[in-house]
């Protein structure tokens, strides 16, 4: 039952990954209690990159190999900080409005000129 919801966790988008290893450690302790601690430790790592649902980043740990859970989520953080997708926010431009609410008169001729120069 441990091993089976050690497989189904997933990371969430809004979730921080440091939240979610210490889920994966207490899952590993039950899921493998006769197990020793760096087999466990070892199992607890695997589960937590494979629960990271964004492929790019579950391959940039991967390939670098981590030891332990901690090295996972600081991988984890600096992935994200590097690539700048730690907040995916879409920004809602507004336009400027003007001080005064009186409409624009028209440039002299002679200004427009003098610009156009």
């Amino acid at each position: 039952m441990y091993e089976q919801a050690l497989r189904d966790l997933r990371l969430l988008k809004s979730q921080p990954i440091r939240e979610l290893s210490t889920e994966v450690t207490r899952l590993a302790k039950l899921a493998y209690p006769d197990f020793q601690q760096s087999a466990r430790n070892r199992l607890a790592t695997n589960a937590l990159i494979n629960a990271i649902e964004d492929k790019d980043v579950m391959f940039y740990i991967k390939d670098k190999g981590p030891a332990s859970v901690d090295d996972v989520c600081s991988m984890y953080e600096g992935y994200r900080l590097l690539t700048g997708t730690t907040a995916k926010r879409s920004a809602a431009i507004q336009g400027v409005k003007p001080e005064d609410d009186t409409p624009q008169t028209a440039l002299p001729p002679a200004v427009k000129n003098c610009l156009l120069l």
